[in-house]
């Protein structure tokens, strides 16, 4: 299959192109809090284009913790962003099993759901290379957001830890406020900072269901 990829990070343009969220049913009993990297690399190995595919963006998985072990309940579901296009190569998800250290998870059917403007959104984790103090970090979200043309007001919130590799990348929780629809959606689309597909840099509205 023939993937059309984004253009590069420094010319991020999402004009006229339609970015949904799609969230596939789970059935398995627990997840690694910490699961970012090793969810990557267990749905690269059933897709493998996922390695060159510019702009995905890979949701944390939610539900309660149990004993230090994220509980997948009957809700649990992987969301995954992308452009339209991805559909047909990211729908070669359903009925795969993947393994998340030793617990088994089974990918169901999926469902599709617009990005929608919301004057606050949060992302539980971004990381910026070099950025790893919450002054210098600050200054480096804002100076992004100016070069995507986002306008709000970052509150910087807990640091944060993703875990590649045993390497550990420091990364902060961000709440976005004051943002108009464009600017919303703009956010929501392109995220900030790096490591998307590590559930990194993703925005959601706060009262959503992500």
């Amino acid at each position: 299959m023939q993937i059309t990829t984004f253009p590069s990070t420094e010319d991020r343009h999402m004009d006229n192109l339609l970015v949904i969220d799609i969230a596939f049913a789970l059935r398995g009993r627990d997840a690694p809090l910490d699961h970012g990297y090793c969810l990557y690399a267990a749905l690269s190995t059933i897709l493998p284009e996922l390695h060159q595919a510019m702009n995905i963006s890979i949701h944390s998985l939610h539900g309660p913790v149990v004993l230090g072990r994220l509980l997948l309940t009957t809700h649990a579901c992987l969301q995954i962003r992308a452009r339209t296009e991805y559909l047909p190569l990211l729908a070669r998800l359903m009925g795969q099993r993947i393994t998340l250290d030793d617990s088994e998870i089974w990918i169901s059917t999926f469902q599709i759901y617009p990005l929608l403007p919301h004057p606050t959104l949060r992302s539980r984790l971004v990381t910026i290379k070099g950025y790893q103090e919450p002054e210098t970090f600050a200054e480096a979200m804002r100076r992004q957001a100016n070069e995507l043309g986002i306008k709000a007001s970052f509150i910087i919130g807990q640091r944060r830890i993703l875990l590649i590799h045993e390497k550990r990348i420091v990364g902060f929780e961000v709440l976005a406020q004051d943002l108009n629809d464009e600017d919303s959606l703009k956010l929501q689309q392109l995220g900030i900072g790096g490591r998307h597909k590590m559930g990194c840099g993703i925005f959601v509205p706060v009262k959503s269901r992500a």
